[in-house]
């Protein structure tokens, strides 16, 4: 194979990977409104309920203890467990 092919190969693989990169910046006022059931984040996180709620229990348990140990380190402890927001 050519250098040049290989250039465009690699280029390729990076373009595609870097497009794939899923940016999370949450707003935490579109996080308090209601939140319909859903599979997909949306990147300002506004239907992250949703999404903990479509969510088969185990996993949704283990999210949340995990969630709850990041939220722990916040200075701010305004958090309420994840699973408290009635989802419908």
């Amino acid at each position: 194979m050519d250098l040049r092919k290989e250039i465009q190969e690699g280029t390729q693989q990076v373009l595609s990977q870097l497009k794939n990169i899923f940016v999370f910046d949450p707003i935490p006022s579109h996080m308090r409104d209601y939140s319909s059931f859903s599979e997909t984040l949306l990147a300002d996180g506004s239907n992250i309920a949703g999404v903990l709620a479509g969510i088969d229990r185990e996993s949704r348990q283990e999210i949340e203890k995990m969630l709850t140990q990041y939220l722990k380190k916040l200075p701010e402890r305004h958090a309420q467990r994840t699973g408290q927001r009635t989802v419908h």
